[in-house]
């Protein structure tokens, strides 16, 4: 998850009742004003911080276009 993090440069803070922001050292956004590439990689994030999915026991997850809407850079 440190990875995903470092390559967003920041991560998303689930709030409770659908309040989502993404925070980086300096700021903090809406979740709504953020790329729809960070927010992909934001439900992986989450997805493994609760458990969901779990590497090495759940098996394989396919993305469908995972680099899709992401920074060149960042890809």
């Amino acid at each position: 998850m440190a990875e995903i993090e470092g390559v967003c440069g920041g991560r998303f803070v689930f709030q409770g009742g659908g309040q989502v922001s993404f925070k980086t050292d300096k700021t903090e956004y809406s979740a709504n004003s953020t790329a729809e590439g960070f927010r992909k990689a934001e439900l992986l994030h989450r997805l493994l911080e609760t458990g969901a999915i779990r590497p090495g026991v759940s098996g394989p997850l396919s993305c469908d276009e995972p680099e899709s809407s992401l920074n060149p850079m960042l890809m």
